[in-house]
C-alpha cells in the first residue's frame, strides 16, 4: 500500500480484520484509540467498530486477515484488468475517484462508509485533511 491510497473511514458488519505490519507504519483509529503499528506489529478491528487507518511511511506492506471470508467479493465486484505489469501514476485513490458505484458495491458485502458527521463523533482525532 503506498500512502495516500487508504480508504475513507468505515465500518464492517460481518468481517473482523487482523493486520501484521511486514514492513512500514500506519496510524490506525479505532475505538476512540489512535495506534502507531510498524513493522513486526499487528492491530485487531473488530466488526461493527468504525475505524480508519493512514499510512505513516511511503509505503507499507501488509499481510490482512478478514475472518469471516466474503469481502474479497466485493474486491473482486470492482477489479480491472492491469494495463501493465508496473502500478500505473495516473491510478485514481480514494482520495480521487467518485466512490458513488464503490459504496454500493460495498453496502451489498456489509461495509459502509462513514459520514463526515459520524466520523466527527466516532473517529474524533482523524484529521478531516491528511
Amino acid at each position: 500500500m503506498k500512502k495516500g491510497t487508504e480508504p475513507p473511514p468505515h465500518v464492517h458488519e460481518r468481517e473482523d480484520e487482523l493486520f501484521y505490519i511486514l514492513s512500514g507504519e500506519i496510524k490506525v483509529f479505532v475505538d476512540g484509540q489512535v495506534l502507531t503499528v510498524a513493522a513486526g506489529e499487528s492491530v485487531f478491528l473488530p466488526k461493527k467498530v468504525p475505524h480508519a487507518y493512514l499510512i505513516q511511511s511511503d509505503e507499507c506492506h501488509v499481510l490482512a486477515l478478514m475472518t469471516p471470508g466474503g469481502f474479497l467479493n466485493a474486491i473482486n465486484k470492482m477489479n480491472a484488468p492491469a494495463r501493465t505489469m508496473k502500478i500505473p501514476s495516473d491510478m485514481e485513490t480514494y482520495a480521487t475517484a467518485d466512490l458513488t458505484a464503490t459504496m454500493e458495491v460495498f453496502i451489498k458485502y456489509g461495509v459502509r462508509m462513514l459520514s463526515p458527521n459520524e466520523v466527527a463523533a466516532q473517529l474524533p482525532a482523524y484529521p478531516t485533511v491528511h
